[in-house]
């Protein structure tokens, strides 16, 4: 996870630097491009006959095909708000990520909401408040 999140810090800044020249639908075009790409050579050399398998299966493309979605709608959202906002004020919600997994589990999925976590989530919260303020 954390190298994810590392791997992560990079998009904004990139995405910035990229977005002065190219446009937000064509960044993220080039992107995903890429980035199916890569999967699906991925997907086809390491997970043998899973993706055949899963294009039989309805919930689950369903559910992959609803994830993409939101995907895009989010890196869209993300490319428009680095041309307008400082790089570090649009890395900072990525705080908000936690959060709203955390309690969208909870509705979703009916995962628990610990204590601990509860105070993580307030805390981190308020972190967010005071960063972007």
């Amino acid at each position: 996870m954390l190298i994810s999140t590392v791997l992560y810090s990079f998009l904004v800044p990139l995405i910035k630097k990229a977005g002065r020249e190219v446009p937000p639908f064509t960044s993220m075009a080039i992107a995903m491009f890429v980035l199916f790409f890569i999967s699906l050579i991925a997907s086809l050399l390491f997970e043998k006959g899973a993706l055949p398998k899963l294009l039989t299966q309805k919930t689950p493309l369903t559910v992959l095909i609803l994830f993409g979605a939101i995907n895009a709608v989010g890196f869209w959202l993300l490319i428009v708000a680095s041309k307008t906002l400082p790089a570090g004020q649009v890395s900072m919600f990525g705080v908000l990520t936690p959060i709203l997994s955390g309690i969208l589990a909870f509705f979703i999925l009916g995962e628990v909401l610990s204590l601990n976590l509860i105070m993580g989530l307030i805390i981190a919260g308020i972190g967010l408040y005071i960063a972007i303020r």
